[in-house]
């Protein structure tokens, strides 16, 4: 996974290929995949939501967004002569987005028993991936702009031009200002059990909520959408690919994630 460039050698796709646009990517690495799991608590003696997702590393990417937005509240407010809502998120799309490119082009892929990992609790949400801080790099300066070495940077430059971040090296320190503005406390970086792990600190402790469409405003939801909300009130914890596959009406995938985020937010 060195060096940069193309992802094709000697009329060969390299492992980074695979890793990026392949259909199935498990069948060659099995570590392409993330575990996902919302605790009740502070820890993880009790889990109300724990799946695993394997798929290339877009995919990821999308069911990561689509996890993590289902289990973190959004608070609406309204202010003074506007009209519009203003929807603030627990914590900002931009900074989930920045965690998780990072977590999959900084990951070493060497190991094949591993995958990125994402924990969200009452408290605090973590994601950690395999492989610890290069060398030459400290935790102190990561807060702040700093020179990019990424690990895989053949993934990463494929994130770079599908403009999935803007700045080489300016990630952390995006997830650090947005926190900051959206009232949370710092995020913490360190390495556990050999690998990198993100913490991010909530400014308030949250409480599991299970989706009720009896509650729930259906205004402006199209038929399929509210198919969605009514497999949900039954089953709240479907994923993305589970929710698509029991509509009675076919859909594309990507359609439906789209639902997803319309009908759970």
């Amino acid at each position: 996974m060195s060096g940069s460039g193309e992802v094709i050698s000697y009329k060969h796709f390299i492992n980074a290929a695979v890793v990026l646009f392949a259909k199935e990517p498990t069948c060659w690495l099995p570590q392409c995949k993330i575990r996902f799991a919302r605790f009740r608590g502070k820890d993880k003696r009790d889990s109300i939501d724990n799946r695993h997702v394997e798929g290339n590393a877009f995919h990821l990417l999308e069911e990561a967004l689509i996890f993590t937005q289902r289990h973190l509240p959004i608070a609406s407010r309204f202010e003074p002569g506007k009209l519009e809502r203003i929807d603030e998120p627990l914590v900002p799309i931009d900074a989930l987005r920045e965690i998780f490119v990072n977590a999959i082009c900084h990951r070493d892929y060497r190991t094949t028993g591993g995958s990125i990992s994402c924990a969200i609790y009452d408290d605090k949400m973590e994601v950690w991936n395999d492989g610890s801080l290069l060398e030459g790099f400290q935790f102190s300066e990561l807060k702040f702009l700093h020179e990019s070495k990424p690990r895989n940077p053949r993934i990463a430059r494929a994130f770079y031009c599908r403009k999935l971040f803007e700045h080489w090296g300016g990630g952390i320190e995006l997830v650090a200002n947005l926190s900051q503005q959206a009232g949370n406390p710092d995020p913490e970086f360190f390495e556990r059990s050999g690998g990198f792990c993100v913490r991010l600190p909530f400014k308030v402790s949250m409480e599991p909520v299970q989706i009720e469409a009896a509650v729930l405003s259906t205004y402006g939801l199209n038929s399929r959408q509210k198919e969605i909300l009514e497999l949900l009130k039954n089953e709240s914890l479907l994923s993305a690919s589970e929710v698509h596959s029991r509509l009675s009406k076919p859909a594309g995938l990507r359609t439906v994630k789209g639902d997803l985020y319309r009908t759970i937010n």
